[in-house]
């Protein structure tokens, strides 16, 4: 069972990765709106009156939310559209089984591109090298819950026409504690304090997350789909 399992998870991988390399434009638009987002919210901003590092942990937080949103959309629009999660529930693999695969290969490549570019906008933000390291280590964590939620949200608005603006709805409100404790665990460092018990409640999120969340989204494609 493990292993027919196992083969239903690496088939979903294995096509999203080469999808992903097909059309590099899907996930390449997240890097660059956040990017661009982050190159741009400084100039808006009084340097002189305000502490750059100190406002960069949330500005980089939020903005990644954002990217993901704005790649989410089109998680299952597409293979809705043609059918092919159709065959999802029609097949001898459990439907959240293949929610996880399709889930973890978006969050592998829209979460990982920014994961290789905030080293270098947040040096550019006065961030010391052991601040970065700090927000990678936290972003890793974070982007796992923002791909299952925004998928959820993809999910609940998948049969609908135009439905960013609900997904950001359903989004972001979804996202908020996670962004709360990535953030305060920048602000614990900054004031001295122990990182141990906010990395704790961070991981509690993302077990959370990764057990419930598959159900919920295969509950929710059966919903639109039929």
């Amino acid at each position: 069972m493990l292993a027919a399992y196992f083969k239903g998870f690496q088939l979903i991988w294995m096509r999203e990765w080469t999808l992903a390399r097909a059309n590099k434009v899907d996930w390449f638009n997240a890097l660059i709106f956040f990017v661009m987002c982050i190159s741009i919210l400084p100039i808006t901003l009084d340097v002189q009156q305000l502490d750059l590092a100190h406002i960069a942990p949330s500005m980089i937080w939020i903005v990644t939310l954002l990217s993901f949103m704005l790649s989410a959309d089109l998680w299952f629009k597409l293979d809705f559209e043609q059918g092919y999660l159709h065959q999802w529930l029609i097949s001898p693999f459990p439907v959240f089984l293949l929610v996880i695969a399709k889930v973890f290969a978006h969050w592998f490549f829209v979460g990982g591109g920014i994961l290789l570019a905030t080293p270098f906008v947040a040096v550019t933000m006065n961030l010391s090298i052991s601040e970065v390291g700090l927000i990678l280590a936290t972003l890793i964590l974070g982007t796992l819950v923002m791909a299952f939620v925004c998928a959820l949200g993809a999910a609940l608005t998948l049969s609908l026409r135009q439905a960013g603006v609900l997904l950001v709805i359903i989004s972001m409100p979804l996202n908020v504690p996670v962004i709360i404790y990535g953030t305060g665990l920048l602000n614990q460092f900054d004031q001295g304090l122990s990182l141990s018990g906010g990395f704790l409640i961070l991981a509690s999120i993302v077990c959370a997350t990764i057990t419930f969340m598959p159900f919920a989204i295969a509950t929710a494609l059966r919903i639109s789909i039929e």
